[in-house]
């Protein structure tokens, strides 16, 4: 991870800690806004982003983030692991992440 990635991964766990005050006071319940996700996305290559899923997994873990959130889908993390269909692209797998998630929520 360069520089500007860290730079851009550290705002958007900010953005992150702020969403949640706002959560607290009656707000949403993503894991990531969508300000900071794009922050973090336009830092980074589609292949950069497979390559560093699980370190930003760890990252956001090790920074508080719950593994077990549902999105207004109803899809945790590790259902986006597990690969999701969306619209045209069909869900690939990512077995560390999936492994990487168990762990660390403490499933088998």
């Amino acid at each position: 991870m360069n520089a500007k990635q860290r730079v851009a991964l550290r705002r958007a766990v900010a953005t992150e800690r702020r969403r949640r005050r706002a959560i607290a006071q009656g707000g949403g319940t993503w894991i990531m806004s969508p300000q900071a996700r794009r922050r973090l996305l336009a830092t980074m290559q589609p292949c950069e982003l497979r390559d560093l899923a699980d370190e930003i997994i760890k990252y956001l873990f090790e920074k508080g983030a719950k593994l077990d959130v549902k999105d207004k889908e109803g899809r945790t993390p590790l259902n986006w692991a597990e690969g999701v269909f969306l619209a045209t692209h069909p869900g690939q797998p990512k077995p560390t992440s999936i492994a990487l998630i168990k762990k660390l929520m403490g499933t088998p």
